[in-house]
């Protein structure tokens, strides 16, 4: 059961069986998922990325706004970007949220 464990704690990035064997416990009483360390290096991955992806968006519309050589729709681009940047900062949080929540717990 020990090497089990040990195999599992390699697979999940847990530096422990006790941490692994926690992490089994929480998840099998719990109503809300824990997730690996993997997991959550996963998560704050695509955290980054998609706030990259955000400063991208701006940056675009700021060389948008800057030049006359495009003909663009500012009403519209504005209420798009402020749709994408809402639903960003929306994911963002919430990612940040089971980031910071399985942090605690383990």
């Amino acid at each position: 059961e020990v090497n089990i464990l040990k195999e599992i704690s390699k697979n999940t990035g847990f530096s422990s069986i006790t941490k692994q064997a926690k992490f089994l416990l929480l998840n099998s009483i719990k109503n809300e998922k824990l997730f690996t360390n993997i997991e959550i290096d996963e998560f704050i991955k695509t955290r980054t990325e998609i706030n990259a992806i955000g400063k991208n968006i701006y940056q675009l519309l700021k060389i948008l706004r800057s030049g006359n050589s495009v003909k663009i729709n500012e009403n519209n681009l504005n209420k798009t970007m402020d749709n994408i940047r809402d639903k960003i900062d929306i994911l963002s949080d919430q990612l940040g949220a089971i980031i910071e929540k399985n942090n605690e717990r383990i």
